[in-house]
Formats: structure tokens, sequence, C-alpha cells
């Protein structure tokens, strides 16, 4: 496989994972990570396993009352993907309470 090749498919796979947790889609996300995938978020304690992911997302998604992922750059080069994503999220009606993440990942071969 070329390496524009890899990094499209390193960029749909983020972009899969990333449209799946705005849409609160969990086994979308979920499917995104192989099932020893090792997730690290600064602002969630690290995951180990599709298991401890779908968990952690679970979670995550009960927080809020919307999520709205209003913009989403990728700039894959090889297996990174280096990504913004603009997203809104609510806890409440009308209480913001995340509206800008930036990220990378790291995407190996299956």
């Amino acid at each position: 496989m070329s390496e524009e090749n890899v990094a499209q498919r390193a960029a749909a796979v983020v972009e899969k994972s990333q449209r799946a947790l705005a849409s609160r889609d969990v086994e979308g996300y979920v499917s995104c990570f192989t099932p020893d995938a090792f997730l690290s978020d600064p602002l969630a304690p690290s995951m180990v396993g599709q298991e401890a992911i779908r968990q952690g997302v679970q979670k995550l998604v009960g927080l809020f009352s919307k999520i709205e992922l209003q913009e989403l750059k990728l700039f894959p080069v090889g297996r990174t993907v280096a990504f913004l994503a603009r997203v809104h999220a609510e806890a409440a009606p009308g209480v913001i309470v995340h509206e800008v993440s930036a990220s990378c990942s790291n995407v190996q071969k299956r």
C-alpha cells in the first residue's frame, strides 16, 4: 500500500471516529480501534482495549445533552493524523462545557 493510500486510510478512520463520537454512536467509535488499542487523552484516564474504550465513551457522551461537531480538519502524514476538531458540547441546554479541542492520532495497520 502506498504512503498516500495509508495516509488517506488513516484520515478516514480518524474522521469516522470523530463523527461517531459527535453523533453519540459509541459502537461506531469503538469500531475504529483494534481490540488491544491504547487511547490516551489529557482530559481522561488512559484506556486499553475496546471494552475500556466503550465504557469510557459511554460515560463521556452521557455527560452531555448536546454534542455537535462544528468543524473537522485532518492533516494526515503516513499513519499519523493530526486533526483539529471544533466541538460544541453542552451539559444542559445553554451550558457550554467544551468548545474547541485539537488532537493527534497514530493509526496502526490492522
